[in-house]
């Protein structure tokens, strides 16, 4: 993550887990703690960005983990498959997973 004119979200990661334009995300800082909710705007690749209010909950180089949620009927959410993508530290995806195992992070 850095700091930039306007909060912004790679448009290849947004793509590969089915993110819209302007859809509700949580951000969960792994590094100080701090949570908070915002929404997608598409950036350029490699982009993970916050600004304004939510720049203050994050700094430059710390690792974050973004959620969106689905709703879904009762008999559909057996069927529903998340998307997942693990990053680097330059915030390119190296894997894509349909579950979260119990520690998801790459050294």
């Amino acid at each position: 993550m850095y700091t930039c004119e306007k909060s912004r979200l790679d448009e290849n990661l947004m793509e590969a887990v089915e993110l819209g334009e302007n859809e509700k995300v949580q951000v969960f800082n792994n590094t100080d703690g701090a949570v908070l909710e915002t929404y997608a705007i598409a950036g350029g690749s490699g982009v993970i960005c916050l600004t304004g209010a939510a720049a203050r909950r994050a700094q430059p180089g710390d690792v974050v983990i973004i959620i969106a949620y689905a709703s879904v009927e009762n008999d559909m959410a057996q069927e529903f498959t998340p998307a997942v993508a693990v990053h680097d530290r330059q915030n390119c995806i190296q894997q894509m997973l349909s579950s979260e195992p119990a520690s998801t992070t790459l050294e």
